[in-house]
């Protein structure tokens, strides 16, 4: 292998192909990444056998070639480097040679013979999602994903098709957050759980910029692809748990707050609320026009906040977990939220200021 590329270039692939390097791979080659030169293109490759992401660049090939290099080093070293065009070689078989005008470097590397072959799906069923929509809707869900491995159904994103639209759900049971994605033509039935990892790793890859992301899937596998970035995973098997049942169908009070407001009174109470488990009580004075937020007394002391909000409906008062709320606010985009209450029992749901593309619940704890 002998190629000439661009330093910028093959730090950007090296830094998207990166995110699928797990932290603790029981194989050595899957420290790796994948250099293939071939035709008029540079491959990258990376996995850790539950996601793999691929992607090429542009470059000038003398000779074709292919072998797998340390990835943190590599990407480290060319990191360090100044724009400008790099030689890559291959020398010895299993090391390869870096030029620039400023440096001369050898990494050893393992032969591409050991690195796991990246499963290449029959697709079944396509998908495009505007990837700034695909994005926005994983930011707006991923956090409300669980992260208990005995029930790994709830350790993904649930991802449906409903004529032309995507829904994104996670839960933890807890809470829970569904967007609404719009498709701008009706979708195969799509019905499958991808793991949180996985989107997590799509919101990093690709960019939001771009108009669409091609998603291919199989009855094990999706592919997410973009501008010859391409993502694979495997799916979660299971059912994601049927959600609609519990979604409040008579609000009886609306709070209208300002986002960052609410944002810090939350912060303050949760420096106390933190000593009783986040359990913190909402109390909605619609005379007043004010939500009150306060802990029971603990160890190191007791909170009341008060936050300006225009209220519709009853009076409320609801036991809820402060730090699923931050959560949820923090992810919100939108100057104004919604809290909408049915009553104690029932979960409590926030969304941004009149938003019919999102959900969030967050279920009601004891009050004392």
């Amino acid at each position: 292998m002998k190629v000439t590329c661009s330093q910028k270039e093959l730090e950007n692939a090296l830094n998207i192909v990166g995110c699928a390097i797990g932290s603790n791979n029981t194989l050595p080659v899957l420290d790796n990444v994948l250099l293939k030169a071939e035709g008029k293109k540079l491959y990258l490759a990376a996995t850790d056998l539950e996601i793999a992401i691929e992607c090429y660049i542009d470059v000038t090939v003398k000779n074709e070639g292919i072998i797998t290099i340390p990835a943190k080093l590599f990407s480290n070293y060319i990191s360090f480097l100044k724009e400008e065009s790099i030689d890559l070689s291959l020398e010895a078989g299993v090391a390869l040679s870096i030029k620039s005008k400023s440096s001369h470097t050898k990494i050893k590397g393992i032969a591409a013979t050991e690195f796991p072959l990246i499963p290449k799906i029959e697709k079944e069923k396509t998908i495009e999602v505007p990837a700034n929509l695909l994005i926005e809707g994983i930011n707006k869900t991923i956090f409300a994903c669980s992260t208990n491995i005995a029930r790994p159904v709830l350790a993904g994103v649930s991802f449906k098709t409903e004529g032309k639209k995507l829904i994104l759900a996670t839960t933890d049971s807890y809470r829970l957050s569904e967007s609404q994605i719009g498709l701008d033509k009706a979708a195969e039935e799509i019905t499958c759980i991808i793991p949180a990892k996985t989107m997590v790793e799509v919101g990093k890859v690709f960019p939001k910029n771009k108009e669409m992301i091609i998603i291919q899937l199989s009855s094990n596998q999706i592919v997410f692809n973009q501008d010859g970035i391409i993502l694979t995973s495997r799916l979660i098997e299971g059912q994601f748990p049927d959600y609609r049942p519990i979604i409040p169908k008579g609000i009886k009070t609306k709070a209208i707050l300002n986002r960052e407001e609410l944002i810090r009174a939350f912060k303050r109470v949760n420096l106390f609320a933190k000593e009783n488990n986040y359990n913190v009580k909402l109390e909605i004075n619609p005379g007043e026009n004010l939500l009150n937020i306060t802990t029971e007394s603990t160890e190191i002391g007791e909170e009341k906040a008060m936050v300006q909000a225009v209220v519709e409906g009853e009076e409320k008062t609801v036991a809820l977990n402060s730090q699923y709320f931050i959560d949820v606010l923090i992810n919100l985009d939108k100057e104004e939220v919604e809290l909408q209450i049915e009553s104690k029992l029932t979960p409590a749901i926030v969304i941004s200021k009149g938003e019919k593309d999102y959900l969030h619940l967050i279920m009601p704890l004891k009050i004392e």
